[in-house]
């Protein structure tokens, strides 16, 4: 069964935020960023399932690089894998959008 990612319009915004930051800081590191983080959605597609239930339906993975966490859920009607936030582990964990 494939999967596709769905991120929800604010989420992408965050991510280019996360970049924009990283890449402030170091030259290439915002790209390093994004690369550990479609690692890591590539290994969400291939079992969404083998990442813990948290909250309701909500799933989790941490990225290895980054000191950041995934929050998804796993559409199985559609095959889709809705992320609804990227955050940073030192934040308050929330679901921070929800799909309409």
């Amino acid at each position: 069964m494939s999967y596709s990612i769905v991120l929800h319009p604010l989420v992408a915004k965050d991510v280019e935020a996360i970049f924009n930051w990283y890449e402030s800081k170091l030259a290439g590191l915002g790209k390093k960023f994004i690369t550990s983080l479609d690692i890591r959605f590539s290994e969400i597609i291939i079992n969404p399932e083998a990442f813990a239930k948290r909250k309701r339906n909500y799933r989790c993975a941490v990225l290895s690089d980054f000191p950041y966490i995934i929050t998804f859920e796993v559409d199985k009607k559609s095959h889709e894998i809705f992320v609804s936030s990227i955050f940073h582990q030192r934040q308050r964990p929330v679901l921070r959008y929800k799909r309409k």
